[in-house]
């Protein structure tokens, strides 16, 4: 009897070290293939993004288009009239809703319009942080998000921080010239030289 406990014992022994074994050697398995699932999700996501246009060498692709237009939202719902905005026509006066960028290729071609508008305000986001301004946001009155985000300027994501930094940029330069309708017509003009100097200036390509 006394020997058929300890056999039992030494089974129970054996059973209990073949099930730490097996989790010890099985676990780096099951983390491996939960990783390899993760890195195929990651795969698939690469390979469904589209690339729509290279500035400077630099490639966008429509998932940067689409975090880009997030942030245009909040800039579209401040309280000032945005002269940036305006500049390039993505108001909501100019274009009610913001399309929503798909990875399909004849939805890209659709929005070649909107496509084009969010090129040319990125290039002059470009071209103004070239100029190495020294903003003070606090100071300015201008930066009213009026509900559209709740966190502070310190707390705001570097992109939406460069929209807000090259609508100060515009205001600082063109927003002396406005007034009467024959000052407003020459901002207008001035801005537009502006913009197509600056297209010219920073090369890019389409890659529909």
């Amino acid at each position: 009897m006394l020997l058929q406990v300890k056999l039992l014992e030494m089974l129970k022994l054996v059973v209990l070290y073949s099930g730490i074994v097996f989790s010890v050697f099985c676990s780096p398995f099951v983390h491996s293939q939960e990783s390899k699932g993760a890195i195929k999700t990651k795969r698939q996501l690469i390979l469904e993004d589209v690339a729509v246009f290279r500035i400077e060498g630099q490639v966008f692709f429509v998932s940067d288009l689409r975090q880009f237009s997030d942030k245009l939202k909040v800039m579209r719902c401040f309280k000032f009239s945005s002269l940036l905005l305006k500049a390039t026509a993505l108001r909501k006066t100019d274009q009610k809703r913001l399309p929503k960028l798909s990875y399909d290729s004849l939805s890209l071609l659709k929005n070649k319009g909107f496509i084009s508008k969010i090129l040319r305000l990125i290039k002059l986001q470009l071209f103004i942080k070239g100029q190495k301004l020294k903003i003070n946001p606090n100071k300015n009155n201008v930066l009213r998000p009026a509900g559209c985000i709740k966190r502070k300027y310190s707390q705001w994501p570097s992109d939406l921080k460069a929209l807000a930094h090259a609508e100060l940029y515009f205001r600082d330069r063109f927003k002396n010239q406005e007034g009467s309708k024959k000052e407003d017509e020459k901002m207008k003009k001035s801005i537009s030289v502006f913009i197509d100097t600056v297209d010219k200036k920073i090369s890019h390509e389409l890659l529909l």
